[in-house]
């Protein structure tokens, strides 16, 4: 497991050089249909990557495009309005809507800030990457587990919160956190 970590990183620090080296910024105009569908695979292992190290490292942000309620209605929502990010041991879960409510927020949703507790981390037989922690804020307590496949920047997370007496679904894009690029409403 450490063994693989490690490699998880070094791969991590390697893709994140090349990524910002500007492999996406290639003129792709003199080259095959198949060499820029390579060039797009690699880009996409590479974000994989990156994404599975910050979820390890506890430096992530996971945003959301849709989310699903208890009884399956989907929704298409604003993805710098509802995400789940933890930065160490700071999390912050945020559900809201662009529908003219306020909320409890200001941005028509609940907005949870507090303390990580209980964080596991596992990759299944496959490689699939597991992760569940507990958030416990100043009003309000809520449980994460985010899935994600191995190869993919996508994930699927599971939240249940004193805030709402059910489960949510959230279908995400998983970075490395920094901060920007969200918008955070007022917490509890």
């Amino acid at each position: 497991m450490k063994i693989f970590i490690s490699f998880l990183s070094a791969m991590a620090l390697l893709a994140g050089s090349l990524f910002i080296g500007g492999c996406s910024s290639l003129d792709n105009s003199g080259l095959t249909k198949a060499q820029k569908k390579e060039i797009r695979a690699q880009e996409d292992s590479l974000r994989a990557l990156v994404a599975a190290k910050a979820v390890v490292d506890r430096q992530f942000i996971a945003i959301a495009d849709q989310i699903t309620l208890r009884r399956g209605r989907t929704f298409n929502v604003n993805s710098s309005l509802n995400y789940v990010s933890l930065n160490g041991n700071d999390a912050v879960i945020q559900v809201a809507s662009t529908s003219g409510w306020p909320g409890f927020n200001g941005l028509g949703g609940v907005t949870l800030k507090g303390t990580a507790t209980d964080i596991r981390k596992s990759f299944d037989k496959k490689g699939n990457l597991s992760m569940s922690m507990r958030v416990s804020g100043s009003g309000l307590s809520g449980e994460v587990r985010l899935q994600m496949p191995k190869g993919s920047d996508r994930a699927y997370v599971q939240v249940k919160g004193t805030f709402s007496f059910n489960q949510l679904s959230m279908y995400c894009t998983v970075e490395p956190y920094d901060g920007t690029g969200v918008v955070q409403g007022s917490s509890l």
